[in-house]
């Protein structure tokens, strides 16, 4: 074989040595390849307040705080807890009726150690009020918006006023459902993720 074949019979391999030292000479400066983010995985950031529409419901996160008091003005705190209000404007943008919080399957937005994907919340802890009346908020007509307070009753010391948190608004696509009537919501995600700060409301 000349030196040429084995030139060519070896090519590939030299190629594909070449872009990964390439890489590799490129992700040292940034700490190596466990620092190197892709793009694609960034979640973008939303404003407060501003409405993000997904395929089930539009969204916004206009408020969050803590509070010793429900707003229902009679359900009281077990020992260790304190209220988390998320305060949130959405608009049903199905033909049917839709939850406003949703399921653990894809719930409207997120927010860590309080709501997570596949995570079951308990009736016992977890509230939906409507702003204009007090009445509840757990079910959202289509093309009416409304203001509601979610309400979750947490540990004491899982957040504090001042905190940051990242709200995540999530989005998913509607398919027809095989099993039955209906709509089936495929590949939840988080679409986008609102920063705001906890304060308080005492």
């Amino acid at each position: 074989m000349t030196l040429r074949s084995h030139l060519r019979a070896w090519w590939p391999v030299i190629a594909a040595g070449g872009v990964l030292l390439t890489g590799g000479l490129v992700a040292i400066p940034l700490g190596g390849w466990d620092t190197v983010e892709l793009q694609s995985a960034v979640v973008p950031e939303h404003p407060v307040g501003e409405p993000y529409a997904g395929h089930r419901v539009s969204t916004s996160i206009d408020d969050i705080y803590l509070t010793d008091t429900h707003p229902d003005g009679y359900t009281e705190l077990e020992p260790g807890t304190t209220f988390l209000v998320v305060v949130a404007t959405m608009e049903n943008l199905t033909a049917e009726p839709q939850s406003s919080l949703g399921s653990a399957a894809f719930y409207a937005f997120t927010l860590p150690g309080v709501v997570e994907p596949d995570v079951l919340l308990s009736g016992s802890t977890t509230w939906a009020r409507l702003v204009r009346d007090g009445g509840p908020g757990s079910t959202l007509s289509p093309g009416v918006p409304d203001t509601i307070q979610f309400i979750f009753m947490i540990d004491a010391d899982l957040y504090e006023a001042g905190e940051e948190v990242r709200i995540g608004l999530t989005d998913a696509t509607p398919e027809q459902a095989d099993l039955f009537e209906g709509t089936r919501w495929a590949r939840p995600h988080v679409a986008v993720e609102v920063p705001i700060v906890i304060r308080e409301q005492r």
